[in-house]
């Protein structure tokens, strides 16, 4: 799978592109500059089959499970206060600090505090996970009514 990855990786893709630029720009046929470019690319896979090849084995991924408000306890979502859930709903709807602090009229800084007791309170690590639970939690909701 890593070798795969270094396709998207898009310093490799830069890598490869400027390989291409400096040999298009040192008067090389755009057909060698080409080749230029696709044997970096070649060379990034390669060195991503080696790197997997000699990786360690390690234990299968978790995977993904839903987060339910019943995953984490029975009081799990209910710490967040109103303005803690009123942010998580901006979250969900994909607004940066700055855009939630210009909505709520609020400081930048205070968004931040807030997304971050957010993340703290409900053991995430990523703005796409309030995101989810956020959406998770509309959803369980429009169940239960």
């Amino acid at each position: 799978m890593r070798a795969i990855d270094e396709l998207r990786d898009p310093w490799a893709l830069g890598v490869a592109a400027a390989a291409g630029g400096v040999a298009y720009a040192a008067t090389v046929p755009w057909q060698y500059a080409l080749v230029a470019a696709l044997v970096v690319v070649a060379f990034r896979v390669g060195a991503g089959l080696l790197l997997t090849a000699l990786a360690p084995r390690t234990a299968a991924p978790v995977p993904d499970i839903p987060l339910r408000p019943d995953d984490r306890g029975p009081l799990f979502g209910e710490t967040l206060t109103p303005r803690e859930r009123e942010i998580a709903a901006l979250v969900y709807e994909g607004l940066r600090n700055k855009e939630i602090a210009a909505r709520l009229v609020i400081d930048e800084s205070t968004a931040k505090k807030h997304v971050e007791h957010i993340r703290e309170k409900l053991g995430f690590h990523t703005r796409a996970q309030i995101a989810k639970w956020w959406a998770e939690q509309q959803i369980s909701t429009r169940n239960t009514h």
